[in-house]
C-alpha cells in the first residue's frame, strides 16, 4: 500500500450527538448478516491496511453509515430487501452525505452473500482510488 499523506484532506470527525451514538450502539447489537460477513473481512485494517468502523454516526449529519473507512472519507452501505421501497430516502441520502465529501459505495446484500471475495476487492479498489 502507498503511503499517501492524507492530513490535508481528512478533518477530524466531529462529535456525534448521544441519541445518534446510542443508535450505533444499537445497531452494532443486531447487525444483519450480510454486515456480519462483510465485518469479517473489513475489521482490524485487513483490507488494504485502511481502519474501517461499523455503524458510524456520520459527524454533522443525522445518519449512521453500515460501515465508513474515515481515512479516505468512504462510506458503505448494504442494500437489503427494505432499500427498494426508500429509494427516495437513500438518494437524498447519499446527495447529503457527498456534499459534506464522502463517498458512498452501495452493495446489494446478495453481493455480500454469493460474491464476498469481489465486493471486498471493489471496496479496496475504490478506496485506493480516494488516497
Amino acid at each position: 500500500m502507498n503511503s499517501v499523506d492524507n492530513s490535508e484532506r481528512v478533518v477530524q470527525p466531529e462529535v456525534a450527538s448521544k441519541t445518534l451514538r446510542d443508535l450505533a450502539r444499537g445497531l452494532r447489537k443486531r447487525q444483519t448478516l450480510a454486515e456480519q460477513l462483510l465485518w469479517e473481512e473489513l475489521r482490524d485494517r485487513r483490507t488494504g491496511g485502511l481502519k474501517f468502523r461499523r455503524q458510524y454516526p456520520v459527524p454533522g449529519t443525522m445518519y449512521v453509515a453500515d460501515f465508513c473507512c474515515f481515512q479516505v472519507r468512504l462510506l458503505i452501505e448494504l442494500e437489503g430487501e427494505i432499500h427498494r421501497q426508500l429509494t427516495f430516502q437513500d438518494r437524498a441520502r447519499q446527495q447529503a452525505l457527498e456534499e459534506r465529501g464522502y463517498k458512498v459505495l452501495r452493495i446489494a446484500n446478495e453481493r455480500v452473500f454469493n460474491d464476498l471475495c469481489n465486493v471486498v476487492a471493489e471496496i479496496a479498489s475504490v478506496a485506493r482510488d480516494l488516497q
